[in-house]
């Protein structure tokens, strides 16, 4: 049997994004959506989320079961670690892996105010839902 871990995404891997793809596998579970404490910025074509952020400050995320083969393409595609750095957050699901970027690589990036990578209605009605609870 394959290792597992688990990860968070929160740009690009998210469902219905354009390298979800790599969260397709056969051996990929989805767990659940949850919020992290993170500050989103844009990068133009994604985010990015750095760890240096104000009270109260959340990133909406996708948390899947993964291969480690599929970690260590995840590792590539974000450039882990010289670009993206995966460290490792609580979840509802255990901790997981998620990538930040350096603080000072994104200092005058533009904020996404809801922390929410290209927000879908299904994702901005969850989230409401969790603020009623």
């Amino acid at each position: 049997m394959t290792d597992r871990t688990r990860v968070v995404v929160y740009g690009s891997l998210k469902a219905g994004q354009g390298n979800h793809t790599l969260l397709q596998a056969e051996d990929t579970q989805y767990l659940g959506r949850m919020r992290f404490p993170g500050r989103m910025v844009s990068l133009g074509w994604f985010p990015a989320v750095t760890e240096d952020c104000e009270d109260g400050q959340t990133v909406l995320g996708e948390v899947y079961e993964v291969s480690n083969e599929t970690l260590m393409s995840l590792d590539v595609l974000e450039g882990h670690p010289s670009f993206y750095e995966r460290k490792k957050i609580e979840t509802p699901w255990k901790k997981a892996w998620t990538y930040f970027m350096p603080d000072e690589s994104v200092s005058t990036a533009r904020l996404v105010q809801d922390g929410i990578w290209e927000a879908t209605p299904e994702e901005l009605e969850w989230d409401a839902l969790q603020d009623q609870a």
